[in-house]
């Protein structure tokens, strides 16, 4: 069972309660400074070929238990968002 964590409208991952980790969406992530972002709080890069096509899922994970790493990522994306999309600058 996911849980989807959305916000403004972007899904940025989720928690999955059977698998029992947190998941950050590849499609989030735009630069190195993300994915380091991700490294300092425990999250580490997984790909899962689909069997029935040669389509190659990529997305970050950590243990469900580690909030603090989640809750830092979710603010930088958070962020992250506001300013690439919202920013009237």
């Amino acid at each position: 069972m996911q849980i989807a964590i959305i916000y403004k409208g972007v899904k940025i991952g989720g928690i999955n309660r059977g698998h029992k980790h947190n998941f950050i969406s590849s499609n989030i992530i735009l630069d190195g400074a993300d994915e380091a972002v991700l490294i300092n709080n425990g999250f580490v890069r997984k790909t899962k070929t689909q069997a029935s096509s040669s389509h190659v899922h990529v997305y970050w994970i950590n243990k469900i238990d580690d909030v603090e790493g989640l809750d830092n990522v979710l603010v930088h994306f958070s962020t992250s968002i506001d300013r690439r999309l919202f920013s009237t600058l």
